[in-house]
């Protein structure tokens, strides 16, 4: 029976036609997230794609290691210098672009140097670096901590009233706890599929639920329903074969749209840092989670599939309540545009740690991982994500048991 579902499902001209979509816009993302690295070469040309990962791979190496004082120092004198240079000091264009690239090997590292000695928590001013000096870089990672305290205690900053007190020293407990000095170098397959599997997920869901809609309405698009309900096994198994086969392609079509990006990605720009911590670049400084690279994309992978389980299961959920495939196929788009449209509507407070909790940061966990959002359950203080995580698999069950409950009792031509 589930694989009589799925035939029906799959077999559909149009489901079909959306079968081909998702192939082709998994391609489209693997093709930005790998063009997405570029290289500056001698003659001030943009390389992009494979080469450029491999010539930074390469420009990066003399680069990699534990980042202590004397990596720090030996690579603050390599950006004052080429910083003092005629070319990068230039007006011209090109000159100041082949200046630019040769910072390229140290330029994570140059990020990193000025966020940690910039004025502000919130600012970074890339001629920072230049004006740092040796015997400063000391300093370097309990700036970290203290730019954080800073922008949460002094009265004037915006952190000051958008945590309560037990939440300050949450954040600064967790931001103190990366052990240091941690490890640099080259990570950019780990960064960029990242980077771009929250559009490799949101975009899939929607289409996926075009093919989730119609599990439970097409019996009634299509007038069958006397006979369905009036079989021997239609109410009961044929309920549970309708879920099976939803469970089996928000299964399927997940692992094959993540699985062939991610190998994709990595494969085009290597696995390289995978145990580096993801605050070993400008991107990652300020996140409070200790992860490495590898740590932080498998917890973008789970959170994704507990968010396909969820949309899913909800598509499913309305389809048997409501007869409706154009209602059901509404709900992706809906949960994942309009959380978008409520954070420019603004932000801070409650307001912010409710958008947190809300079911579109499951299918773009990159982002997710890179707030500084905390919960309050009473006077314990958490990050989102293990909240996401409880919340949202509770009710992908509860929807998966509403679906049987909703189609198994619906009455014929009610």
């Amino acid at each position: 029976m589930i694989c009589y579902e799925l035939k029906k499902v799959l077999k559909k001209k149009s489901n079909q036609m959306v079968l081909l979509i998702l192939a082709g816009l998994v391609a489209f993302c693997c093709h930005m997230a790998i063009h997405s690295v570029e290289w500056i070469d001698g003659n001030g040309n943009m390389v992009t794609g494979i080469q450029a990962g491999e010539n930074l791979r390469a420009a990066q190496k003399p680069w990699s290691g534990t980042l202590d004082e004397e990596l720090l120092e030996k690579a603050l004198a390599e950006i004052q210098r080429a910083e003092a240079s005629e070319e990068y000091q230039a007006k011209d264009y090109w000159q100041n672009r082949i200046a630019q690239g040769w910072m390229q090997g140290v330029r994570e590292i140059q990020g990193l140097l000025c966020v940690s000695f910039s004025d502000n928590f919130r600012s970074v001013d890339e001629r920072t670096a230049g004006q740092i000096k040796p015997e400063e870089l000391h300093r370097f990672y309990d700036n970290r901590v203290e730019l954080l305290r800073s922008w949460l205690y002094e009265p004037d900053s915006s952190g000051a009233y958008l945590y309560s007190a037990r939440e300050k020293e949450f954040l600064l407990e967790r931001c103190s706890q990366l052990e240091t000095p941690f490890q640099v170098g080259y990570a950019q397959g780990w960064i960029q599929a990242a980077n771009h599997m929250g559009w490799v997920l949101k975009f899939e869901m929607i289409l996926l639920g075009f093919l989730l809609s119609g599990i439970f309405s097409g019996e009634f698009q299509w007038k069958a329903e006397p006979v369905y309900y009036s079989s021997l096994h239609g109410r009961r198994k044929g309920t549970k074969a309708k879920i099976a086969a939803g469970l089996l392609l928000i299964t399927g079509v997940y692992l094959l749209c993540a699985g062939s990006y991610s190998l994709s990605v990595l494969g085009s720009l290597g696995t390289d840092g995978a145990d580096y911590p993801v605050q070993s670049t400008l991107s990652g400084w300020k996140s409070v989670y200790n992860l490495t690279f590898r740590e932080k994309y498998g917890l973008i992978l789970v959170l994704g599939y507990i968010g396909y389980l969820f949309f899913g299961m909800l598509v499913m959920w309305v389809s048997a309540k409501t007869k409706s495939p154009v209602l059901a196929v509404m709900i992706p788009s809906l949960g994942l545009l309009l959380p978008g449209f409520l954070t420019d509507l603004g932000s801070g407070g409650i307001f912010s740690k409710a958008l947190a909790l809300l079911p579109n940061r499951l299918l773009d966990g990159n982002i997710a991982l890179s707030y500084l959002d905390v919960v309050s359950l009473g006077k314990t203080v958490v990050t989102p994500i293990p909240v996401l995580i409880l919340v949202y698999i509770a009710c992908a069950l509860a929807l998966t048991v509403g679906c049987y409950g909703a189609y198994r009792h619906k009455a014929i031509g009610g």
